[in-house]
Formats: C-alpha cells, structure tokens, sequence
C-alpha cells in the first residue's frame, strides 16, 4: 500500500490548534492505494489546513474544521493536532479522562492511523544498541527512526504517558501513580478480552454512571515498553477479515484502555484515557461480502456505528432527552466518558480520496461534523476520600447485588 511508505510533511505540525472548548474533530484523507489512480480522488484538503473539499454529481462541497490533513501529514503531526500532548499532561496532572476515536469506511486508514504498521511497533526512542559494531549501529538507528517515525496515536500516547510521569514524579516524589491497562474487541456486539483470547465473552454490567465489561484484564504495565508489548500481543488476536475493498479488515471494534490511578492523599484520582479502533461502515454491494458469517459481521458493525452516530447527534442537540446509549455494546461502555461533558473527546475522521468511497466519506464528514458541537470541559476526576471511596464501593456492591436479585427473581418466576 502506497499509504504504508513513509512521507514527509511539506508542512510539519508543530504546535497544537488552540482549544475551543469543543470535541477536538481532525479529518484525515489518506492517498490513494496502488489500485487507485490519482484521476479517480474527488477529495482533497486545501492549503489552509482546514477544509475539506469533494466533487459530486451536482457539482462541488466544502465543510470546515478545527484542523484537517491530506497525504503530507506525518504520524507526528497527526498526534499533534489533535491535541493528544495536551490531553495526555491533563490526564497526568488532574485525572482529566479522555476518549480517542478513528472513525470511516473500511480501507480508509483507521488502524494506520491509531497503530502504524505492525513493524518496528515496539521500537523505542532510548534503545542502547550497545551489543552492535559503531557501522551497523548507524544502519540500525535509521531504521529505528523510521519505525518511530511510523507509529501511531497508541504507542506515541504510551511514551508521552510515561515521560509525563516521570516529570510528575520528580515534581511530586510522594505521589503514588500506577498504569494499568486493558484491551478488547466488540465482536458481533460480544466482549472478547485480547490479553488473555479464549472463546469466552464477558458480560456488560452497569457500574456508576456507566457499564464496564465484566471480568476482563487488567494488567499493570511499570514503563510504555510494557504498553507497547500488551498493546502489541493483543492486536495479533484481534478478529480480522479479507473482502473486496480490504485486505485485512477489522470485523470488530478494538477498545484499548489505560488506566491511571494517583493514590496520594491529598489529590488523588483514578481516570481513563479510552483509545478506540472502530471497524469500519461497509455496503455488501462494494465489499461482496456473501457468507452468513460476513453477513452478520457487516450487519452488526454499522448497527453500531449507526448507534454511536444516533449518540452524537444527540448529544449535539440541546432538545434532546433521551440519548440511545443502551442500544449497542459500543456505546454502553463509551457512556461514562462521552457522557461526561467534562471529558475531552478526540475524533479523527479518517476518508479514502477515492470516487467509489464518495457516499461513505460524506457519511464520515456529516459525522465528524456533528460531533463538533459536542460540548466538553475537563476536570480533574478525584478519587476523594477514604470515606468517600469506601461510601462509592459499597453503593457499587449494592447495585450488583440488586441486579443479581433481580435475575434470580427472573430464573424463578418472580416479578
């Protein structure tokens, strides 16, 4: 794929858009693949680095954003526009939450974006080479440049997570910080944990102002190697397949979750940073998908996404009453943090140039753009105290005990 050569930027990104207060929404157009002509692309990005134009039939759209970036745009500048170095120092500093997602049709560099190719995923800005001659130490590091220079929002938010930190550490040698993180996939509107693959699903439960999926690991990880290395092994299990339009394509959404827990005493929080991977909206006409099982992927993808599109639109109405977060797996355990007006929301918006993706990538840019009136402001997610947390668990134990004697009630007949 021409979108996997590394580019440089005509243009580098080297300071964040200023915060508006709004969803932060970026829009990426990836290049055209080899099986593509530059004749067939009908969407562009212009030069101010903001607007987004496409060709139709009845002649020429344009839509603005806060920032939007064509094939020039590096990995790097990408992770900076949307405004990742920000929200992760706020995640450190005051438990600010926060959600990331890549959004668009299938084939249009979702899992580029979120990733970076699976080579060189875990290299390291600090690795010693030390074992090596000087000359094939040099060849090394180049190679290790470009793989850094490859990666995507997840191992890049991983190292900045790390390296904050440490600063906070150094600031702050009383405070207790402890990273855990945990991987998943929506698969057919089941839970399937990565970390540990089996056939097991796991339930989906209320829990305070939210669901969780109940059951599925966690795991601590001491340094960003360790994330990338979790990160790393629970992407090789996640359910891919191959139709027309993609070669390997996700069949399910991916929900990579780091944690943060700040036990100090005064000041303590624990909060989410939430990075997902969402499987891409596909027609059976294009992707000729003709199995039962493709079928009844395909069909509980854009279920989903058409969900999370319904909670968009709702939660950009200020006449709205009811949001539909109940209506897909998805979106149940999305609620805590989208429906947080205080927690920050990245979206990036991934489009294929190409003329056959037109009606997908205007449903991506109608998206995109309803998200952007989604109000948010950050605030620090305080763990409270002692009393506080002990009050908070046992209401907690309440609830499950609750459910489980509603369901028993249910099993023997009871109203």
């Amino acid at each position: 794929y021409l979108y996997y050569q590394p580019v440089v930027s005509d243009h580098p990104i080297k300071s964040e858009p200023p915060a508006t207060g709004r969803v932060r929404t970026l829009v990426r157009v990836r290049p055209p693949l080899r099986h593509e002509t530059t004749n067939d692309a009908c969407v562009s990005v212009l030069s101010d680095a903001q607007t987004v134009k496409w060709l139709q039939s009845d002649g020429e759209r344009s839509i603005s954003f806060q920032t939007a970036v064509g094939s020039p745009a590096t990995q790097s500048d990408v992770f900076i526009a949307c405004g990742l170095p920000s929200i992760v120092r706020e995640f450190v500093r005051h438990g600010s939450p926060a959600t990331v997602m890549a959004y668009g049709q299938t084939g249009s560099g979702k899992t580029h974006t979120m990733t970076g190719p699976e080579e060189g995923l875990g290299a390291q800005p600090d690795d010693p080479m030390k074992s090596v001659s000087p000359n094939i130490r040099e060849v090394l590091e180049e190679i290790r440049k470009e793989h850094i220079a490859r990666q995507g929002l997840i191992p890049r938010t991983a190292r900045m997570l790390f390296e904050e930190i440490e600063k906070r550490r150094q600031a702050e040698p009383s405070d207790s910080l402890i990273v855990e993180v945990s991987y998943f996939e929506i698969y057919n509107e089941s839970v399937r944990d990565l970390l540990r693959p089996s056939t097991t699903t796991f339930p989906i439960r209320a829990s305070g102002n939210g669901f969780v999926a109940e059951g599925v690991s966690n795991f601590i990880c001491k340094n960003s190697s360790d994330v990338i290395t979790a990160f790393v092994h629970g992407a090789a299990n996640r359910t891919l397949g191959s139709h027309a339009l993609n070669d390997e394509s996700s069949r399910s959404h991916c929900v990579f979750t780091l944690t943060l827990i700040n036990e100090s005493r005064e000041g303590g929080f624990i909060s989410s940073l939430i990075l997902v991977d969402l499987a891409g909206s596909e027609r059976l006409k294009k992707s000729k998908t003709s199995t039962v099982e493709g079928i009844a992927e395909s069909s509980s993808i854009n279920w989903s996404l058409h969900i999370l599109s319904r909670v968009v639109s709702a939660l950009s109405s200020r006449d709205t009453q009811h949001v539909p977060y109940r209506d897909s797996s998805l979106t149940k355990l999305l609620m805590h943090n989208l429906n947080d007006s205080e927690s920050s929301i990245v979206i990036v918006a991934c489009l294929s140039p190409s003329t056959q993706m037109m009606d997908e990538s205007v449903n991506t840019l109608e998206f995109a753009s309803k998200a952007c009136n989604i109000q948010s402001k950050v605030k620090r997610n305080s763990l409270g105290t002692a009393p506080t947390r002990a009050l908070g668990q046992l209401k907690s134990k309440n609830e499950q005990a609750q459910q489980e004697i509603q369901k028993l009630r249910m099993m023997l007949g009871h109203k």
